[in-house]
């Protein structure tokens, strides 16, 4: 049920106290800030144009050093757009405009702002906090294979330390992504330094992949928190987990199969899902 009762507004602007970007035709372009207003308290910040676009096409995005920057023109046809309510949606792959595209791309950041304000409001109540909020928009629209690449990479570089002392783990673990990291540490044979338990970890990351890629759904750790996502990614270990196209996603030199083998589908599901929220949930109680 939810519990918030008072008036929440989010609204973009340009912010014009900072220095403007040149663009090639002269016209002065700013970046976009966000400002929320709740229970009479406000807080502004810059807008995350390298989380609001991932995966996303665009003709024009502009240098990527002024990513985020456009000219009071563009913003003021984007303000139109969002204020007359258009089906700011396309489809899956489609290359569109600079303008639509940012036009719909704010629409999806207000109306999830407002979901993360109604999430932590029915979470914490009275605890709820303004302080730090873009950290943790920043966190709840990231794909839950964030939280996984975060959480991998730091068993990756604890191994490394165990077991090799002349070098350091990120010279060698130097990849956002694990999967590239995953590689570094096959090819130095330090997986076998694995316990039981990082190697479910690493098991459910490729697990993780191979859902991410069966599904037209949101993948993001708010979707997981405050949406259908926990249930549609229990449904696909129900549904999957035997199939060998899924299986094949994950490394097989590990105790996956055999796991597999020895425990129903039902209870491999709700191992891993549980495993997963336990891992989201760790990476948001860092904020």
């Amino acid at each position: 049920m939810l519990v918030r009762d008072k008036k929440l507004t989010v609204t973009f602007f340009l912010n014009q106290r900072l220095k403007p970007h040149v663009e090639d035709n002269g016209e002065l372009s700013y970046p976009i800030y966000v400002q929320v207003s709740y229970n009479q308290k406000n807080h502004q910040f810059k807008v995350n144009w390298d989380l609001l676009f991932y995966n996303y096409p665009l003709e024009n995005r502009g240098a990527p050093a002024y990513y985020g920057y456009v000219s009071e023109k563009i913003f003021d046809e984007v303000v139109g757009l969002l204020s007359t309510g258009p089906q700011l949606t396309f489809a899956q792959g489609a290359v569109v405009s600079h303008r639509d595209g940012l036009a719909e791309r704010l629409h999806f950041l207000k109306e999830n702002i407002s979901a993360i304000v109604d999430y932590e409001v029915n979470q914490f109540r009275d605890n709820f906090r303004m302080k730090g909020l873009s950290s943790r928009i920043d966190f709840y629209l990231a794909d839950i294979m964030v939280s996984l690449d975060n959480h991998c990479n730091t068993i990756g570089c604890e191994l490394m330390r165990k077991q090799v002392n002349d070098i350091e783990p990120t010279e060698v673990l130097n990849q956002p992504y694990f999967f590239q990291n995953y590689e570094a540490l096959r090819r130095l044979g330090l997986l076998n330094g694995l316990s039981k338990a990082e190697q479910l970890d690493f098991e459910l990351y490729f697990l993780v992949g191979a859902f991410i890629d069966s599904t037209e759904e949101r993948t993001t750790n708010l979707n997981w928190l405050a949406g259908n996502l926990k249930a549609n990614w229990a449904a696909f270990c129900d549904n999957n987990l035997p199939e060998n196209r899924y299986l094949d996603a994950i490394p097989p030199h590990n105790y996956f199969f055999r796991h597999l083998r020895l425990v129903p589908p039902a209870e491999v599901s709700e191992f891993y899902t549980a495993r997963l929220a336990a891992i989201i949930s760790e990476q948001a109680t860092r904020l």
